[in-house]
């Protein structure tokens, strides 16, 4: 089958106006000029989605989807404040809350186009069995916590049986990592002996780090709401904490914690030599612009991150300090703010976004991205097993940016509730059971499309969609 539309964003190489994807047994194959295509394939049939961008799926970088019950419930908080309520409220849901939790959370992810995750679990089966249902394909890194150094040998055991028992039960679209939740939640000695537990079991980590002024003042002066009321809320207040005297970003480069495999988690209260440490170790950053601005923790230099080189994705956090889990919005805000904040209007584009939002997921660590020796694919194209999607843009709202040549921007300027963006599915005969018109889902995505002189049956790509035809994205 022959998937043709007005734009195809390889991603890893400029657009291409007219475009096709050419899928056989649900790989991707080919790709290129709709013409050019077609006269490779002659005997395959053609569906074409006309005034459409044809595109792949997103990747969150961080989400947490078992706290999606708590949608607006604390709105209007500072990140102390926030943590008091949250941690408070944590305590009043079971299991079944948080596996409905998770499935809502599932769902809205996919609703945005998000065919992958990175999410930092607290009830991992929970989480697991919503992205199995939903066809995400997921990284779940299993939480630890622990302040308590008499007790890091029980830590590490009750961490081991936690992600024993969710390979146990992962499947096929789920893999396993380990979050150390963060530098006000786990002390030194028990991330080092985390971060060496990962590396023997070969697991990625992703941390929490420099999220908040908050967690600065703990760090270095040990001082604030995360050293008072918080430590005596979850029952730590007796346990000792020496005020370090740096930033978390070298709190935790001195108890080993940064390598590759490592994604830190917001990096919003970062200085330039915190930013070079970050490069020094090849540490990943999953940005989360919408969530870091609802609770005043300030604008994530991501500009500086690029500049350094850094793997760069985008996360919504969960709907606890995100009110919704759109893809479109955080990197229209991912935007906005950046250029609030370094004033040229060209000092972020619509193109660094979306490879963001898409490939830059993958490469840090939330999606399945295979970086051979090098760090790039041959030709400079990497793997990443996720979903394809195509998208509508209204006929009056975006046309400019899309004559100009600027599909992404034309995604991303434009307001989807005005009818601005729609997303629809991809349909292939026979893919379920020999169903006709079957819709080939994220559960059986695989790969980011590469330009056509390298794409073909090694790169492993498969195509699907995030929504059904004809469905609408809320905004």
């Amino acid at each position: 089958m022959i998937y043709e539309a007005d734009w195809v964003l390889p991603i890893t190489s400029a657009p291409i106006h007219r475009g096709a994807v050419k899928v056989d047994g649900g790989v991707i194959v080919d790709v290129g000029a709709a013409g050019e295509v077609r006269a490779r394939h002659p005997e395959d049939p053609v569906t074409g989605f006309h005034h459409a961008i044809l595109m792949p799926g997103f990747v969150n970088a961080h989400v947490h989807l078992d706290y999606s019950v708590f949608r607006g419930l604390f709105d209007d908080c500072s990140f102390g404040d926030w943590m008091l309520h949250f941690m408070a409220a944590k305590r009043g849901l079971a299991s079944p809350d948080y596996a409905a939790s998770a499935m809502l959370g599932a769902m809205e992810c996919v609703s945005s186009g998000i065919t992958a995750i990175g999410d930092t679990v607290f009830d991992g089966e929970a989480t697991v069995r919503a992205a199995n249902a939903a066809g995400l394909r997921t990284y779940a890194f299993v939480e630890a916590f622990g302040m308590d150094d008499a007790r890091i040998r029980d830590s590490l055991e009750v961490t081991a049986k936690r992600i024993a028992h969710l390979h146990d039960i992962a499947g096929p679209l789920v893999s396993i990592g380990l979050s150390p939740h963060a530098p006000y939640t786990v002390s030194g000695p028990l991330y080092r002996a985390l971060a060496a537990y990962a590396v023997r079991e070969g697991l990625k980590v992703a941390t929490h780090v420099a999220e908040s002024q908050a967690e600065v003042t703990f760090v270095r002066n040990g001082a604030g709401v995360l050293a008072h009321d918080f430590r005596e809320l979850v029952g730590w207040d007796d346990l000792m904490w020496m005020p370090t005297g740096t930033s978390p970003v070298k709190y935790l480069e001195q108890w080993d914690v940064f390598a590759a495999d490592v994604i830190a988690i917001h990096c919003v209260q970062v200085s330039p030599s915190d930013i070079e440490v970050l490069r020094k170790y090849d540490v990943a950053v999953a940005h989360c612009p919408k969530s870091n601005a609802k609770l005043a923790c300030g604008i994530a230099p991501v500009g500086d991150f690029l500049a350094a080189g850094l793997r760069v994705g985008i996360g919504t956090d969960s709907l606890a300090s995100n009110n919704i889990l759109d893809m479109f919005d955080e990197m229209r805000m991912t935007i906005f703010l950046h250029r609030a904040s370094q004033a040229p209007a060209a000092c972020m584009t619509a193109d660094q976004v979306l490879a963001m939002a898409t490939l830059g997921g993958a490469r840090a660590g939330a999606g399945r991205y295979d970086r051979k020796p090098g760090g790039r694919e041959a030709g400079g194209h990497g793997r990443c097993r996720h979903g394809v999607q195509s998208l509508r843009p209204h006929r009056r709202s975006g046309i400019g940016a899309c004559l100009r040549g600027e599909p992404g921007g034309c995604l991303l300027q434009h307001d989807r509730r005005t009818g601005g963006v729609r997303q629809e599915g991809l349909h292939r005969a026979g893919r379920r059971g020999g169903d006709e018109g079957s819709r080939v889902g994220p559960a059986e995505t695989e790969g980011l499309m590469g330009p056509a002189s390298t794409a073909g049956p090694s790169s492993g790509g498969q195509v699907g969609s995030a929504a059904p035809m004809g469905h609408n994205l809320k905004g």
